[in-house]
């Protein structure tokens, strides 16, 4: 029994671990994303010409692509948020669980003891 439920809190760590590996992965991917316009700004910002607006256009294009990478970084952090409190919500509600088995189990260790005493008399 108490194999049982350690096997399950073993699988639940280990779905954990790989959903905030893939939130990780993801925010790699963002925060690359953002390294690139940030120098794609610097290239347009040291640029001399002015190109008709367009070279305004594309600086102010970016500047909104930062902030909604800047967004998606927040919102991302809101939902592991969410995540570990229901994760660690879940792990509370599974050592209660185990402890509850672990009285059960020490019940029926002392039955057994006592089933074993009377068979010996």
């Amino acid at each position: 029994m108490k194999r049982a439920c350690w096997g399950v809190l073993a699988v639940i760590f280990l779905v954990a671990g790989v959903a905030l590996q893939a939130a990780a992965d993801e925010d790699e991917d963002l925060r690359a994303a953002q390294s690139s316009l940030q120098e794609a700004r610097r290239h347009l910002q040291g640029s001399k010409g002015e190109y008709s607006g367009h070279r305004n256009d594309a600086l102010q294009a970016i500047d909104r692509a930062l902030d909604h990478v800047k967004q998606a970084l927040a919102s991302d952090r809101k939902h592991d948020n969410k995540q570990e409190k229901k994760m660690e919500k879940r792990e509370d509600e599974l050592e209660r669980q185990q402890q509850k088995l672990d009285k059960q189990q020490n019940k029926l260790d002392r039955q057994q003891q006592n089933i074993d005493k009377k068979q010996g008399q």
